[in-house]
């Protein structure tokens, strides 16, 4: 027997419900797209992120090596020397000196209401002796030219004991 009908891929007019229902099936795969290109916006973003902090990391560890130190906060115990009106620096791990500066007037003031008498801290066994540096008073002292310059008692500077 031979057959009696068939199937082709023939052109057929579209009538109006079959053009409000292709409007329709546009309409969401528009929004799937975007969807998904909005997903992809994220994921980009999120993996570009962890790029950057990984490559920040390379570079703090390549520079301290490059370096051979990184700079770390480390405790460090303080002498206050009031006689020569320096305080020093040292560090706990190493007993290391860092540095001496210069005792503020704040802290020689607290120093004097406290009525402290134990006088100045020992310096840590082990580290080396801190340079005394001479403390000129505020009032007067000498420019570089050896003129002397007098502190105006009228100037507004800020004055930290009030």
């Amino acid at each position: 027997m031979r057959p009696t009908t068939s199937k082709r891929q023939l052109q057929c007019i579209l009538t109006d419900s079959d053009r409000l229902h292709y409007s329709r099936e546009i309409a969401r795969a528009v929004e799937h797209k975007r969807s998904a290109e909005t997903r992809l916006k994220s994921a980009q973003d999120q993996i570009k992120s962890e790029i950057t902090s990984a490559e920040e990391e390379i570079n703090r560890y390549s520079t301290s090596i490059s370096n051979g130190f990184e700079t770390r906060e480390v405790e460090c115990s303080i002498q206050y020397d009031f006689e020569h009106g320096v305080k020093t620096f040292f560090r706990t791990d190493t007993g290391e000196l860092v540095t001496t500066e210069t005792i503020s007037d704040r802290e020689r003031k607290e120093w004097l209401d406290f009525g402290n008498e134990d006088g100045p801290v020992p310096i840590p066994e082990g580290s080396k002796q801190p340079e005394v540096v001479e403390v000129v008073p505020a009032e007067t002292f000498q420019m570089p030219d050896g003129s002397k310059d007098e502190e105006d008692p009228n100037d507004d500077d800020l004055d930290l004991d009030k």
